[in-house]
């Protein structure tokens, strides 16, 4: 099996805006926001999103972002570069702007208050450094986060902010777990 890289959603273009070019584009997050423009980004079509990923991602080629001006919260008026009609914006509807996790923890890592992205595939182990899985996804209950951990006996989900992690160590892409046996009653 193939390990394909991840690819982090940045946003995507819901439609032409205005007569010269102009694409509205729905952000996912503040990462594209704050990239210094002009940015060249990679986009994507894709089957559909699941927990800020692109599943099935289609690279199609990269487009430069001349500048973004926000327009509502999460909604900014995009210039392109050499998109200057209507038409031209049109092609471009429904693309997703993304970027390899790999890529994304380079440019945007903050170890003092990471991004929930930044857990997604880390190693987790236990204190011994024996191998227990791995950060499948983080999912938001809207009042705590969960870690999805992808075990040989299947999926667990454990509060990031709880007393099982002992270490995350984003240098070496892993965490240490300090209590194991949440683990051990996966059905």
């Amino acid at each position: 099996m193939i390990n394909k890289e991840k690819i982090l959603i940045l946003g995507y273009i819901k439609k032409p805006h205005a007569l010269k070019g102009a694409v509205l584009v729905i952000c996912k997050g503040e990462l594209l926001a704050t990239l210094e423009k002009p940015a060249e980004v990679n986009i994507y079509r894709a089957d559909k999103i699941r927990d800020g990923f692109l599943i099935n991602p289609l690279f199609t080629g990269t487009l430069q972002i001349l500048s973004m001006k926000e327009s509502r919260p999460e909604n900014y008026l995009v210039q392109l570069k050499g998109v200057h009609t209507i038409e031209e914006a049109e092609a471009y509807r429904g693309v997703y702007f993304g970027i390899g996790l790999n890529e994304a923890r380079e440019l945007f890592s903050t170890p003092e208050d990471p991004y929930l992205f930044e857990y997604v595939d880390l190693e987790v182990l236990d204190q011994k450094g024996n191998f227990l899985g791995r950060v499948e996804r983080v999912e938001s209950s809207g009042y705590a986060e969960w870690i999805v951990i992808n075990t040989e006996k299947g999926e667990k989900m454990i509060p990031l902010e709880s007393e099982y992690f002992q270490n995350i160590d984003y240098e070496n892409n892993r965490i240490v777990m300090t209590n194991t046996a949440i683990l051990d009653d996966i059905d």
